[in-house]
């Protein structure tokens, strides 16, 4: 028997009430009957995690939410996005570190299929995609719309968003989606661009026996009583607002019972032919459905389906609803229920009621029709069937462990990691596992199988402690203290792993020596504080790297001095693999930067790229100092971090762009008529010069500044000294014949030589080699 692992943000309430403990606790009831299924629910916090058996198999585990988390994020939230929100609460606590993270992955080794209520927990589920056990996202509603339709505080479109990118991730990831309706199936195609047969229905259902018999006959006499029911959701508040304050004035002679938690905010409204119930039991409820002449459904928005209105129907109430409190059912207008609009409701309502016959017809139409397509065990076995289908081999995994995430890392550093390993990613799962700078056990996923996940920031102070060096010789004191889910998860990860990736010596300890894997020390020169010296003392975690690599990958020929220090070389395991830039099309953007350009008034632009490093700033300093104010008839354009490093007024005809994003950066760079590279160091590596070729941009650079590379003066590049920069950028602006020169051989270099696309296959080659693929 199969075992399914569930994850939800709120428990399966037993009896259920609301329509989603109706659809939690139904589907997986009947589950269990052909399946062992584990639902792992967040509860309110209380002192322990408790278990809850529904039937042999059929269990609950239900956490706690933590005050310390959950209710810091509740509260910081109260009144900036809308009136609920507790899903975004469970959302945003899910990337902290907690209870829940540790019991996912207890129960995670037992479970062969996972199973997601909604995107709201994607935080627990740290394996998503990694793995071969397969995801299915069982939705109620498309969320991130849902969510644009309920919120509408000062910070609600921030969170929309952040709803958008989790449930995207979600549906993709997953390897089947369920959805309520048709209507649903197509906004997520249409939301997410995803294949439509990955797509499923499973709409809400009902179980027929629990209506039948309990509806009573009534006495002509008495009053009319027209009953809504819905749970503490924005839709339904609108409704019953709508029922107080509109249908109960203009239809005074019926009697209006509204139950569950909608009425919260209303307990204090006092109407003679209003009755506020609140939440009630099952006993209750059922004696409000018999008792009951009609039911109302005045939903003005909302998604999925309504179970209220399934539920009304299969008790053979007479339904007077809006389209939106019908959707996806497939119900028809005076054949199985009373369509009315916002603006005839009242008045459709009291013609109606008078028509006893009518009601009578309608509601046991309904009710035939809601019972024989809306049975939960017709839903349920349809489901099995596709259940039964899902199969997943787990694909190559590479770990590529790095101190930085990404957005914090070099730019040329975060450059390689992303372009390099993300083309490895269409042949292998990618995992980068770093470390953060926040509390935030972080998820991003950067394409389809490619993933970065950061780890809290506890780990990075803890390593970059020099004075515990000593101790952290292996991942199980590095995690010793209050770490034990983070130990988990990493050596979960590991497991998964077919080969391990080194970017920082830093991250020596999260090796695990005892269950080996092929390890490969990409020795990228990052920072200056990180690289190699032939003279002193080499540090323990450096040592330790070269010692039990497999395979080094240097960037650059100067490199091997460092391997032949270290007797690495004669392994004749050391590719070299520099850093390359992408090949841009020359039909992008030209509308644009067409009209970019004439805000320049027909003056030369000049171009410069920059990280934020020692060298770069002198460099800018220089433009700044030396050239601009020679040049007045030309702008500067500065591009990237190295901005940061001007601390002083810069001349008019300098602009500076720290940080730009595709494709402005682009469109900002082919402005430009030449570019510039006047850095006076060779230890650092620069990619600048082939960025400009891929730009198709005539560069004069410092011989310094292209010593890397087989580029020739006058036919890839003008290379110059410093003291003749200011006559050779005239020069250069002056001679087009010159700059197309330069641009052709330059771009047929980059296209033979530097490409990511050719590095990316060859080291594939490499890899396949070494982990015998």
């Amino acid at each position: 028997m199969k075992r399914l692992l569930v994850l939800n943000f709120y428990p399966a309430a037993y009896p259920p009430t609301t329509g989603g403990e109706l659809r939690y606790y139904n589907i997986y009831e009947e589950l269990s009957k052909y399946f062992d299924v584990t639902l792992l629910s967040s509860t309110y916090p209380q002192p322990s995690m408790k278990i809850r058996e529904h039937s042999k198999n059929f269990r609950e585990y239900l956490v706690p939410t933590e005050t310390n988390v959950h209710g810091r994020i509740h509260n910081a939230l109260k009144g900036k996005v809308g009136l609920e929100y507790s899903a975004l609460v469970s959302a945003l606590g899910s990337y902290y570190p907690n209870n829940h993270h540790q019991v996912f992955i207890q129960l995670y080794e037992s479970s062969d299929i996972i199973i997601h209520e909604s995107p709201f927990m994607l935080g627990y589920d740290l394996l998503l995609g990694l793995d071969a056990k397969p995801r299915i996202y069982n939705s109620y509603n498309n969320e991130a719309e849902l969510a644009k339709q309920m919120w509408d505080g000062e910070e609600a479109n921030k969170y929309i968003e952040f709803f958008t990118r989790m449930e995207e991730r979600l549906v993709k990831q997953v390897d089947l989606v369920f959805t309520v309706s048709e209507e649903d199936r197509k906004s997520f195609i249409k939301s997410y661009n995803i294949q439509e047969d990955k797509i499923k229905l499973a709409p809400n259902g009902i179980h027929p026996e629990q209506w039948n018999g309990i509806r009573l006959e009534k006495n002509k006499q008495e009053r009319t009583k027209a009953f809504f029911i819905g749970s503490k959701h924005p839709p339904n508040y609108k409704a019953v607002d709508f029922i107080i304050n509109v249908l109960a004035n203009q239809c005074k002679n019926i009697d209006f019972i509204i139950a569950g938690d909608c009425c919260t905010p209303f307990m204090n409204v006092k109407k003679p032919n209003v009755k506020l119930m609140g939440r009630v039991d099952n006993e209750k409820k059922y004696k409000l459905f018999a008792e009951a002449d009609v039911a109302i459904n005045p939903m003005f928005s909302g998604g999925g389906t309504n179970l209220k209105t399934l539920e009304f129907l299969s008790a053979g109430i007479p339904l007077l609803s809006t389209g939106t409190g019908v959707r996806g059912l497939g119900l028809h207008d005076g054949k199985h229920y009373f369509k009315v609009e916002e603006h005839n409701f009242a008045s459709r309502l009291q013609g109606i009621v008078k028509d006893h016959d009518g009601m009578k017809r309608v509601s046991l139409a309904g009710k035939h029709y809601i019972e024989k397509h809306f049975s939960w065990r017709q839903i349920v076995i349809n489901m099995k069937v596709e259940l039964e289908k899902l199969s997943k081999v787990k694909p190559k995994t590479l770990l590529i462990l790095n101190n930085s995430r990404l957005s914090t890392e070099s730019t040329e550093k975060g450059e390689r990691i992303k372009q390099l390993y993300g083309r490895l990613s269409e042949s292998y799962n990618i995992i980068l596992l770093c470390l953060n700078d926040s509390d935030l056990l972080d998820i991003n996923q950067l394409n389809n199988q490619f993933v970065e996940l950061c780890f809290p920031s506890s780990l990075k102070q803890l390593i970059n402690n020099k004075n515990t060096n000593n101790e952290m010789n292996n991942i199980d004191s590095m995690f010793r203290n209050n770490n034990v889910l983070l130990q988990g998860v990493y050596k979960k990860i590991y497991s998964l792993s077919d080969g391990i990736i080194l970017m920082d010596p830093l991250m020596v300890p999260f090796l695990q020596i005892t269950e080996k894997r092929p390890i490969i020390y990409d020795s990228f020169p990052s920072k200056p504080k990180q690289k190699f010296s032939l003279i002193g003392e080499v540090s323990l975690y450096e040592k330790t790297l070269y010692s039990i690599s497999d395979l080094i990958v240097i960037n650059r020929e100067k490199d091997k001095d460092y391997l032949k220090y270290h007797d690495k070389e004669s392994k004749g395991n050391v590719p070299e693999l520099p850093n390359c830039v992408n090949l841009y099309k020359d039909d992008f953007a030209r509308k644009e930067i067409k009209e970019v350009k004439k805000m320049f008034q027909g003056k030369h632009v000049i171009l410069f790229i920059g990280s934020e490093n020692h060298y770069n700033a002198l460099a800018l300093k220089y433009i700044s100092k030396q050239l601009a104010p020679l040049l007045k008839n030309c702008y500067f354009i500065i591009i990237g971090s190295v901005c940061k490093t001007s601390n002083e007024i810069v001349p008019p005809n300098m602009l500076l762009f720290e940080s730009v994003k595709e494709p402005y950066k682009y469109v900002l760079a082919k402005i430009a008529d030449i570019a510039i590279n006047p850095v006076l160091n060779k230890s650092v590596y620069n990619c600048n010069i082939l960025e400009y070729f891929s730009l198709k941009i005539p560069i004069i650079t410092t011989p310094e500044g292209c010593f890397e590379f087989e580029i020739v003066h006058e036919q890839h590049a003008i290379i110059s000294n410093l003291k003749d920069f200011h006559s050779n950028i005239n020069k250069l602006l002056e001679d087009k014949s010159l700059q197309n020169k330069l641009i052709n051989h330059s771009s047929r270099f980059i296209a033979k030589e530097m490409s990511w696309d050719e590095l990316a296959k060859d080291y594939k080659k490499v890899l396949d080699n070494l982990m015998l693929i």
